[in-house]
């Protein structure tokens, strides 16, 4: 993503396609549960590109759905887990 995001605002470029589309509710859902660290620091045009998604109108279907009533649970379970997928992270990485 990192890559693609260099060279444009969207992912197939300077508008938002179907790519996007088909991308962010797992991106979301990743950052909801607090794994906003998987690309934090080594690619930080992915965070950039999920705040301007969420920009959108069109991300009201998602927001609609995902309110802190969801997320909180979500987030919760998420960080006591963070540590064990940053590790397995950063051994992939490694490798």
């Amino acid at each position: 993503m990192q890559g693609l995001l260099d060279q444009g605002a969207w992912l197939s470029g300077a508008a938002y396609s179907i790519t996007d589309t088909a991308l962010l509710s797992h991106v979301d859902r990743l950052d909801r549960l607090g794994f906003c660290g998987l690309w934090a620091a080594t690619t930080p045009a992915v965070g950039s590109w999920l705040a301007a998604s969420r920009a959108r109108p069109s991300y009201s279907a998602i927001a609609d759905y995902a309110g802190p009533v969801e997320t909180d649970p979500l987030y919760a379970k998420g960080n006591a887990l963070w540590p064990e997928v940053r590790a397995r992270w950063e051994a992939w990485r490694a490798d």
